[in-house]
């Protein structure tokens, strides 16, 4: 068997045929200069998808001045015409990406509105500018469109490299490196904690499973051994939307079944190993278990894990309670249930245990931080925003077959109801990044479309010549 393709793999010819269509100034940048920044996208992604909050405080924490941040300034300036043809045309002209740029402009001006209504009511005005960034951060989803465009199969060679490595450095981690806790200066985030497991079992469509099956089985080990309940629901939910949309329950059963196997394996030899620092609790089947139950029964969960039940439950808890103050909190009147207490508003204060953690300023849900600091015009905004995103990926998908992107972007909205995915830096950039090059396969739908029609208008004139 072949490695997996799928058929909205872009060439230089292809992006220049559609840039083309739209009189683009981008066709005048240099191809070493797109070629860069398409290396610095793919680069963003995989650092952040294997080291994540760790990689993202690379920079100068002292003047909070970190890599994304700095990328996302050089590539506005040094590609301007990318933001011109990919976002300014398409909202004066019909594009794949018209009702994407619409709604950005929309939640963007919204977001500098909320910035400076937070200011003006005399809220500090860095934490102001650092939750701006929710409104600002999609222009990766541009970045990430371009670096598809230039390089052919760059998603199939992400998956494959990710899958690779992150297997690699996830079993030297859990094998030697565990308990070693390396921390960026300035900061306590720790170096060494692996991530991106999860992409292989996502991006099963770019991988031989004849070949890659060993790596898939570490990935859903090391997905199940990072312990985070929200992308356990994510992978989950994403799988069955890939199998829905191809028609293909195998792969699902695939997934599904390698991690029956490995808890009934860990089950029955009760193998159980010390988490990662800062973790709590272990990494064993009964504690797995106990740990996903927890939220719903913490007496149940402690049939499992009579030691770390309550840790567990306390990690849902702590969250649930903080999201019941900000629902309350939101509504108390009508003005701040329509637009919120506005950014650099001190939301960790609205619950006791929390008034001292002023870097806190994420509840784990996307749905509540948009509500708190912006109401519900902006939860309405951010929501609208990224349902032309995955209607634009579900575009791709019609006439792609592949199903990759309009997955991981459910997978991503799913993930943001209980993590940080869309409010941080380490969450929302690499996410922006992967969705905008999955979204080449509208950009084909569009040239496809419009081929026909340029033909159909030749074919027309010849008949009546």
């Amino acid at each position: 068997m072949q490695p997996a393709t799928v058929s909205n793999e872009w060439s230089l010819m292809a992006a220049a045929d559609y840039l083309s269509m739209q009189n683009s100034s981008l066709l005048q940048m240099s191809r070493r200069n797109l070629r860069f920044w398409g290396a610095v996208a793919a680069f963003l992604y995989c650092g952040y998808g294997m080291w994540g909050r760790a990689f993202a405080y690379i920079g100068v924490p002292s003047v909070k001045l970190f890599i994304g941040d700095v990328a996302l300034v050089l590539f506005i300036i040094c590609c301007n015409r990318v933001m011109e043809d990919f976002w300014l045309r398409s909202l004066l002209r019909s594009t794949p990406l018209s009702a994407v740029a619409w709604s950005f402009t929309l939640f963007l001006f919204y977001g500098v509105l909320e910035c400076a209504r937070g200011l003006a009511t005399g809220q500090e005005p860095l934490p102001a500018i650092q939750e701006l960034v929710f409104n600002v951060y999609p222009i990766f989803f541009f970045m990430g469109l371009m670096a598809a465009l230039v390089y052919p199969d760059l998603l199939g060679k992400i998956v494959r490299f990710m899958a690779f490595t992150s297997c690699i450095w996830g079993l030297v981690y859990y094998l030697f490196l565990r308990n070693v806790s390396i921390k960026i200066p300035g900061t306590s985030e720790i170096i060494l904690e692996p991530g991106g497991a999860a992409l292989a079992l996502l991006g099963l469509n770019y991988l031989n499973l004849r070949r890659w099956w060993p790596i898939v089985a570490i990935s859903a080990f090391l997905t199940l051994a990072g312990q985070v309940r929200g992308v356990w629901l994510a992978v989950s939910i994403a799988l069955v939307v890939q199998a829905i949309l191809a028609k293909k329950f195998t792969r699902l059963f695939w997934g599904f079944g390698i991690v029956t196997v490995l808890l009934i394996v860990g089950w029955s030899t009760d193998v159980v190993i010390p988490s990662p620092t800062g973790r709590g609790g272990a990494v064993a089947s009964r504690e797995i278990v106990a740990r996903a139950i927890s939220v719903f029964d913490q007496e149940a969960a402690r049939e499992y894990s009579p030691r770390n039940a309550k840790f567990y439950a306390g990690t849902a808890s702590w969250r649930q309670i903080w999201w019941r103050e900000i629902w309350s909190s939101t509504h108390q009147d009508a003005q701040t249930a329509l637009v919120g207490h506005g950014y650099g508003f001190p939301i960790n204060e609205l619950v006791p245990y929390l008034r001292h953690n002023d870097d806190l300023r994420t509840p784990h849900s996307v749905f509540y931080f948009a509500l708190g600091y912006t109401g519900w015009i902006g939860v309405v905004l951010f929501f609208g925003f990224q349902a032309t995103i995955g209607f634009t990926l579900f575009r791709a998908w019609r006439f792609s077959g592949d199903t990759f992107g309009f997955s991981i972007w459910v997978s991503s909205i799913a993930s943001a109801m209980f993590e940080n995915t869309y409010e941080t830096p380490f969450g929302a950039i690499p996410q922006y990044l992967i969705l905008g090059m999955a979204a080449v396969g509208a950009m084909n739908l569009w040239n496809h479309k419009q081929s026909r029609q340029a033909a159909g208008v030749e074919s027309y004139a010849h008949q009546h010549a």
